[in-house]
């Protein structure tokens, strides 16, 4: 058979549903680099959870939904079948049949946070089905299931493997849809003159202003209760706490330096070294005394915090060593990853 034996109507709308959830999917501040995903620990309490906005993962979630519920034609299983079978080219088979083999794997596996006692599929259906867009009472997954749940491993942890599991997945659904959904979609137009039925869009804007194509603005703007100018020592904490600038933040977190000063010495500084000598330190550089050593190993005299150092990579280039008098060691290696990291936070802090 051909492309145009089994592909009708029906699957090209399919197909563009999953692609427009995915799309809104992807506009998500929930998906962003700046969502916080972060377990402290050695305060007042047994463990801290940093988590986002929750206004912004319910919102997260309506897109998700669409592309996880078994009943949507835009479920990723159907559209990953449709996209799967001998007749479509093969870069879009290959890829479609590879990415739902990873989210199949992913799901089908034991969560952590339950500790390896319940599937991923089970705890990501138990939020969904019980607290979000059901109550629990008259389908499958109750209530009871999910509150049992939350009591054994515990509120907060539970609440981040929920987090972690629709984010991973997530992030999963958005390759399906740029590697395999979209091509097809491509394919589809070209091959068989089928288009969608509906226009593929973000029915609830992309925008905070935007103006329609019937020349109208339209301004979605939350009350002042829950809205606020973020100023640039802000902006500066929030990028600062993304992921690639763990070391710088890791860095700056042991020195007790006023937040202005800390955002003088960043911008102003030419590298790692000028940087730290900025904020009251001084940088040894050496390959030797500990500095070339695993995180596991044993602190050297006069120093109390540590830290690895890993490039772009995520290669080991040694470690970094801080004393309570400001002193930090590390190796060459690591000083050039640092130099590098500093100047991509001096672009990202300007490029928004």
């Amino acid at each position: 058979m051909s492309l145009c034996d089994v592909i009708t109507q029906k699957e090209v709308d399919a197909v563009a549903s999953f692609v427009e959830a995915a799309g809104e999917l992807d506009l998500e501040p929930f998906f962003g680099v700046d969502e916080q995903f972060r377990i402290t620990s050695g305060s007042d309490y047994r463990r801290t959870y940093h988590l986002g906005d929750r206004f912004h993962f319910r919102s997260a979630l309506i897109s998700f939904r669409r592309i996880w519920m078994s009943k949507e034609p835009s479920c990723w299983r159907n559209v990953t079948q449709i996209l799967s079978g001998s007749e479509m080219p093969d870069r879009i088979r290959v890829h479609a049949s590879w990415q739902g083999q990873l989210i199949q794997n992913y799901i089908s596996g034991l969560a952590h946070e339950t500790d390896k006692e319940m599937e991923t599929k089970k705890m990501v259906d138990l939020w969904l089905n019980t607290v979000f867009a059901h109550g629990g009472i008259a389908w499958g997954n109750r209530r009871s299931d999910f509150e049992a749940a939350a009591d054994k491993y515990g509120q907060g942890r539970f609440e981040f493997g929920f987090r972690s599991a629709v984010r991973h997945v997530g992030a999963m659904f958005l390759g399906l849809s740029k590697n395999a959904a979209k091509p097809a979609l491509d394919v589809f137009k070209d091959q068989l003159s089928l288009q969608p039925s509906f226009r593929i869009g973000a029915a609830f804007g992309t925008k905070r202003k935007e103006v329609t194509k019937h020349g109208e603005l339209i301004i979605r703007q939350a009350s002042s209760e829950y809205f606020s100018e973020e100023t640039f020592e802000q902006r500066f904490q929030r990028i600062l706490r993304r992921s690639h600038f763990q070391s710088l933040s890791f860095t700056l977190s042991q020195f007790d330096a006023a937040p202005v000063g800390v955002l003088k010495a960043v911008f102003t500084a030419a590298s790692f070294s000028a940087l730290i000598e900025k904020i009251g330190g001084t940088l040894e550089i050496t390959e030797a005394d500990g500095a070339a050593g695993g995180v596991s190993e044993i602190l050297p005299d006069g120093f109390n915090s540590v830290t690895t150092i890993l490039d772009a990579q995520h290669r080991l280039c040694g470690r970094m060593l801080i004393s309570r008098q400001g002193k930090v060691r590390t190796t060459p290696r690591a000083s050039i990853v640092l130099d590098a990291e500093l100047v991509r936070l001096k672009e990202e802090l300007l490029a928004e």
